[in-house]
Formats: structure tokens, C-alpha cells, sequence
């Protein structure tokens, strides 16, 4: 469960429950049995609670409050992770109420800056204890809200400008870390969940997005290989594949 933190135990208890059990059937008729991983699941929710809501901690009146790491303070993507872990193991609405889930999403709306509507806010322990791109964590916390009931309290400015027209969404995307294609992905990919989820984009934007990305694309390798270095060397590097 990669040390237990949230977000890998989300992939790797991704098989959903049946309706008849907590048991989930793969593609393949394969079961996945969560028995064993249930008896635990109060204790381990309870873990990356914030030390400061542990005491009023109610395992089936969750009201987020997590943090990132054991004994840390919430954060926005402490909080996110566990919805997705819930829902992911179809336990969101059984361990919440509509008042709690209401709760917990207004702590992530929260960390939304109203003025350019990225997810970015930091105010005191809010802070969010990661470095990741704001694209990304706009769309990850977009996603949560949702699967909670709810959704961001201000448009997405800044995104709406960088979508407004071909040559400011050419533009962003060459801004793109491209010389660390897994990080830079996050911002290509952030951006463009972001907006679908929102409809905060022209109707033409994802084609101006995709004709882009068709036209960067090394059509030897099917890679975006757009690091300083590939001007020199082309052939395609475990960095070049992990996005």
C-alpha cells in the first residue's frame, strides 16, 4: 500500500464492491477480495486524521480533515485523496452524511484561490504540503468536490484566459515542463481535465489542444520528446515514457 499513504491505497484497492458483497469481479472474472482490508480501514482513516478533528472523529460521519502524512495537518491533498479512496472501495456515502460531505468539501473549496480559481490556496496549517502543478491540483480537487456533491465556488479565470484562444493555449503548452515529461504532464493533463469538468473553455479548445499535441508528437517514436537534449539525442530514454 506504498507505506500506507491515501492515494496508494486508492490504486491498489481500485476494485470496486459488488452489490452482494465487498468483493469486486475484474474484466477477467478475477475476485478481488477486500475482507482483510476492511477490519483495518477505521484505524487507517483515523491515522491521517488531523490531530486537531481527532478527537471528535466518528469513522461513519467522516468530514474529511486529513492530511498528506500521519500527524500532519489537512491539506488539500490529503483531503482529496480520501475521497477517492472511499468511493474508489464504494464506502463514500457509508461513512459520510450530506452534512459531513458538505463539510469536508468546503475545506477543499477552500484552497481555491478566488481570484485566479487555480487550487493553490495556502492559509496557515491549509497549507498543501506539495509541489505539484497548479493545473494538476485544480483538476484532482475538481474531481473530489464531485464525487462530495459539490462544486468549486469561483470560475476558473485564469484557465479561461489561457483557453480563450489558439495562441494562448499554443502558448501555455509550450510552456509545459517538457524537460521532465511526468511532471509536465500533470500541468497538460490537469489543465485539460479541469476544463472539461467545468465547461470553462470554448467548444473548439480541445481541438486547438489535440492539433498541437498531434503536430509535436516525434512520429519515429509516438513520443513528445521536446527536452533540450533530444535535438542531439532522439532515441527514446525511460524519461521520454513516464508521462
Amino acid at each position: 500500500m506504498r507505506g500506507l499513504d491515501p492515494a496508494g491505497a486508492a490504486v491498489s484497492f481500485i476494485a470496486s464492491p459488488s452489490a452482494h458483497g465487498r468483493s469486486g469481479a475484474s474484466s477477467q472474472g478475477r475476485i478481488h477480495n477486500l475482507d482483510g482490508f476492511y477490519p483495518q480501514l477505521e484505524a487507517y482513516l483515523k491515522s491521517f486524521c488531523d490531530p486537531e478533528y481527532v478527537r471528535g472523529y466518528d469513522p461513519y460521519d467522516i468530514r474529511g480533515h486529513f492530511a498528506l502524512r500521519r500527524g500532519g495537518s489537512e491539506n488539500l491533498f490529503g483531503s482529496a485523496d480520501m475521497v477517492y479512496l472511499l468511493h474508489s472501495i464504494d464506502e463514500l456515502e457509508n461513512r459520510t452524511t450530506p452534512e459531513g460531505r458538505r463539510e469536508w468539501a468546503k475545506f477543499i473549496q477552500s484552497c481555491q484561490d478566488p481570484d485566479t480559481g487555480w487550487f493553490t490556496r495556502r492559509r496557515g496549517i491549509h497549507r498543501m504540503e506539495t509541489s505539484l502543478f497548479k493545473e494538476h491540483s485544480t483538476a484532482y480537487a475538481i474531481s473530489a468536490l464531485r464525487m462530495l456533491g459539490e462544486e468549486p465556488l469561483h470560475r476558473l479565470e485564469s484557465a479561461r484566459s489561457i483557453a480563450e484562444s489558439r495562441k494562448s493555449t499554443e502558448r501555455w503548452l509550450e510552456s509545459i515542463l517538457w524537460i521532465y515529461v511526468w511532471g509536465g504532464s500533470h500541468q497538460g493533463g490537469g489543465l485539460g481535465s479541469a476544463l472539461q469538468m467545468t465547461g470553462d473553455a470554448p467548444e473548439e479548445w480541445f481541438d486547438w489542444y489535440f492539433d498541437w499535441l498531434d503536430r509535436e508528437v516525434n512520429p519515429e517514436t509516438g513520443l513528445w520528446q521536446r527536452a533540450p537534449w533530444n535535438a542531439l539525442y532522439s532515441r527514446p530514454t525511460r524519461q521520454d515514457v513516464t508521462s
